[in-house]
């Protein structure tokens, strides 16, 4: 996830995993070329190995394909907001003072480096993630952007450790 913070202070928040998907996408189409050179018989040898590995590599493509985009404008007090996964695209613009609080969420059974993502929570009950997977939290950035985003939209920054959902 990348964040940019313009001079204006609205902040952007980035999360792209096109590139990986599509790396995974060529390693699919890369398994599937014995697969149609044995189709024409220019090679022998065994399908069922290289047809889970395509089907494996494109399932993984698929999974991955994730762009998010926010952005978080202090001026006009708005989240414009777009997501795309897979086949389907979400995207909205709502106001700031619709956002109740801002979640860190954990996985279940999360053990280890933390696991993390973002979700704005609203004033109708509705979560709102700011990406479809959890991503590997290492440094603590995602809950550090949680207590940004929380001052952003004026709901003070709360204690991030205590705001992890699970």
């Amino acid at each position: 996830m990348k964040t940019v913070e313009r001079p204006d202070g609205t902040l952007l928040v980035l999360h792209d995993r096109v590139r990986l998907a599509l790396c995974f996408t060529v390693l699919g189409v890369c398994a599937a070329m014995p697969l149609a050179g044995d189709l024409f018989g220019f090679w022998q040898g065994g399908r069922a190995g290289l047809a889970a590995a395509t089907a494996a590599c494109w399932l993984i493509a698929l999974v991955l394909s994730e762009r998010a985009r926010f952005v978080f404008d202090p001026v006009s007090r708005t989240i414009d907001w777009d997501r795309r996964w897979a086949w389907s695209t979400r995207s909205g613009s709502l106001a700031c003072s619709a956002v109740v609080d801002v979640l860190v969420q954990s996985p279940v059974g999360d053990s280890g480096v933390p696991s993390r993502r973002l979700a704005l929570k609203l004033t109708d009950g509705r979560e709102i993630p700011l990406t479809r997977g959890y991503l590997t939290d290492s440094g603590d950035r995602i809950l550090a952007l949680g207590g940004r985003i929380r001052e952003l939209i004026g709901r003070g920054a709360a204690d991030p450790v205590a705001s992890v959902h699970a």
